[in-house]
Order: C-alpha cells, then structure tokens, then sequence
C-alpha cells in the first residue's frame, strides 16, 4: 500500500513525532511511506533520513497557492491512502479530496480543545470532514467531543492512542539525600501553565522548596503566545526560584532527560493526548499531571499525583506529596507507570489498529463503497 501522509513541517512539537513514528512503523510493515509537510522545520529530519523515508516541503507562505500546490501533489501521488496530522492539514488534505480521486483519506485530530468545535474558525475547518473517509483521535476525551458535536460522524471516528518508542529505557531512582528533579516537556504556550507552575512552587515551604528542581524543555511557539517564556521566567524571577526551576530550550534528547529524572509532569489547561505523560510513563516514573485528557485512565494513586490546572494550592499540593514520598514508593509508582505505559501505547498493538483502518477503508473503495 502507498501511504502518504501530511503534517504542517518537522518541527519538535508531539504531533510531529507521532506522525513520524506512525510514517516509521507502516513502513516496517512493508508500506511505501511518503511524507510531505509546507513549512521548513527540520527538527526530525534526520529520523525520517535514517528510516530511509521520502520528504518533501510542498507550498509556500501563501495560504492559497499552499492548498493548490499541496492539492495538486496529492492528486497526482497514487496513493492508496492519505493521513493528515494536525488542523491546517487535515483541512487542505479534505480540499484536496473534493472530486473524484482514488485514495482514501484519514484525518486526525490531535487535541481535546473544546472551544475549535464551537467558534466560526473551527466550524469552518471541521465542515470539511465531510470529506474525510476516517477520523483517528488519540484521546476518548477528542472522540467524544467529536461525537457530541457531529453525531452525522460518529460511525467513522474512533481512537487511537499514541505509540511510545524509547530505546535504551533504563530507569534510573535517586536515593533519599539527593534534590528530585522533575522534567516537564512542552512548548510555552499559555495553555501549558508555565506561570501556574511558578506561582504553585511560591506556595511551597521552604524545606520542599530545597528538596525539588524542575527542568521544563520546549520551543516558544505562536504569536499568540509571544511573551510567555519571558513572562515565565520574570515571574520566576520575582520569587527568587532560578535555582529550582529552569526554562530550556527544546532538545533532541528528551528522552535521556526523563529516564534521568524523578517524575514527569504537564499540567496544562487542555490536551489531547499528552505525550510528555505517556513517554515518562514508559520511561518509568511517577507522574504529577492535571485534569485533562484521558487523565482518568493514564494517572491515579498508584502512579501519581493528578491536581487542577487553573488552581496553583492544588499543583503545590502534588508537588508537595511527591516530595514526602519514600525512594521505594517513588519506585512502585514508576513500575506501574511502565506497566500501564506498555499496555496502552505498545507500538505494535498502535501500527495494528491503524492497519485495519487502512486496509478497510482501501477495500471499500476499491469495491466501490466509498465514492
């Protein structure tokens, strides 16, 4: 089967590498696997280079002659079927599929955000579904949003979930004397929470204060988020907690980053499904995250500590209790975050579930029961 699939460029976001690790496993499959993007971020390129995929940037900064240019690859691909990631893609790749054509499409939605099923941009975005053969989210919490607002689709959306591959995963657990160091991966974006991250550690006592160091690693990202890192980093700065939070910027070895650490943690407004979140679970580790998402399946008591996201007392209560737990209990819970972790996000079970829409939908439309 030719398989071409769609994402806005290769930049560091979780989107990005899931639809890289999507392109990686059908192609082990024996599928001819093609990607193409419309903006020059490069920063998986070399994973896609060295899975010896094919890439191309296709469009340019007019919007318009984006979706001509993008429409016209697709069209004249032979592909069999097409997955796009992410909004703005699944968008053009719906365009694309108006009139007849020969390959089958799946879209994907990769968030949980409410608010896009409600106001005029999203709904002008999502009326193009319609001509989406299939809609894969990776969160019961994005289907069921999906279901609420178009019940004319729920027969063809279902879910998903991630896969999580992270080679050389040794967990590693630090002793009782040493600073707990916890890793958060995710963009600064507002919805990410880094200020209520800052304003919950101002409410520890002193003594957990010295006990915690939290590295936050990602890209600033959109305009409509200019100034949060900056505002981050002020605000931690009032406070006087440079020594125990850092702002970095975005890595390549991210991975290495939460294997070496004591926990992971997110505590965003809303995602989808938090891939910071489901990685520290195969890597191991006990989990401090917000409720959001599929958070009633991925964290409770036994792995971690869940708080809310608009409450800054209820994060520093979760970092708090982190805190107070033994090395053996920090332990525990990191085995029952791998466990779940391989059960949930087994890349194999994933490229499975992905394979049986593919070949579905490619069999109805060869049979003629998809236009």
């Amino acid at each position: 089967m030719k398989i071409l699939c769609i994402i806005d460029g290769l930049g560091s976001g979780g989107a990005q590498r899931q639809m890289i690790n999507l392109a990686i496993g059908l192609k082990n499959r024996g599928h001819f696997v093609e990607m193409i993007a419309y903006t020059d971020a490069d920063f998986y390129l070399e994973k896609l280079k060295t899975a010896n995929i094919s890439y191309k940037v296709v469009g340019n900064k007019n919007y318009f002659e984006r979706i001509i240019k993008i429409r016209s690859y697709i069209r004249k691909s032979n592909a069999n079927a097409v997955i796009s990631f992410l909004e703005t893609p699944n968008f053009i790749s719906c365009v694309s599929s108006i009139g007849r054509h020969q390959w089958v499409l799946i879209t994907s939605e990769r968030n949980a955000k409410e608010y896009e099923f409600k106001n005029k941009r999203g709904k002008f975005m999502k009326w193009f579904e319609r001509f989406s053969d299939w809609t894969v989210c990776n969160s019961k919490v994005a289907e069921q949003l999906w279901k609420n607002y178009y019940p004319q689709y729920k027969e063809r959306v279902s879910t998903i979930y991630n896969p999580v591959i992270i080679e050389n995963n040794t967990t590693q657990i630090h002793n009782e004397s040493k600073e707990l160091r916890i890793v958060i991966a995710a963009s600064y974006q507002k919805l990410k929470n880094p200020l209520g991250l800052v304003e919950a550690f101002n409410l520890l006592n002193d003594k957990y204060k010295q006990r915690l160091h939290i590295d936050w690693y990602g890209r600033k990202i959109g305009i409509e988020n200019e100034g949060v890192f900056d505002q981050a980093c002020d605000l931690r700065n009032k406070y006087g907690l440079e020594k125990y939070i850092s702002f970095n910027g975005e890595t390549k070895e991210i991975y290495k980053e939460m294997i070496n650490s004591d926990a992971v943690a997110l505590f965003s407004e809303v995602e989808g499904l938090p891939n910071t979140i489901c990685e520290g679970m195969m890597c191991g580790k006990p989990i401090l995250m917000s409720r959001m998402s599929d958070y009633k399946i991925l964290v409770s008591e036994y792995n971690g500590f869940l708080c809310d996201a608009n409450d800054p007392a209820t994060i520093a209560e979760a970092l708090q209790k982190f805190v107070e737990l033994t090395p053996q209990q920090r332990n525990k819970m990191g085995n029952i975050s791998k466990e779940m972790a391989q059960k949930l996000f087994d890349p194999e079970k994933n490229i499975d579930q992905w394979e049986k829409i593919l070949k579905s939908l490619v069999s109805k439309k060869r049979t003629g029961m998809i236009v």
